[in-house]
């Protein structure tokens, strides 16, 4: 080979390198993008439990009232 194609191939050979780096970059980008939503996802998800549970504790609170007021029977019916 001559010198000037050695030069064509070495400045290619960079140009890949380049480009392998900035995808490298760039999939650690999206990884840390995706582990914050996962802990995004875990916070909801935690926040909707909490949710049914309050919801539950009202529901369990308004029942026993229903029955020491003697308004069971008239909402089962």
């Amino acid at each position: 080979m001559t010198e000037s194609s050695n030069n064509v191939v070495l400045a290619q050979l960079r140009a890949i390198r380049k480009e392998i780096v900035d995808i490298k970059e760039g999939q650690t980008a999206i990884r840390v993008e995706i582990s914050a939503l996962g802990q995004q996802v875990a916070g909801l998800a935690t926040a909707i439990y909490a949710g049914h549970d309050r919801v539950r504790a009202i529901e369990s609170r308004v029942e026993r009232i229903e029955r020491r007021l003697g308004l069971s029977e008239l909402t089962e019916g």
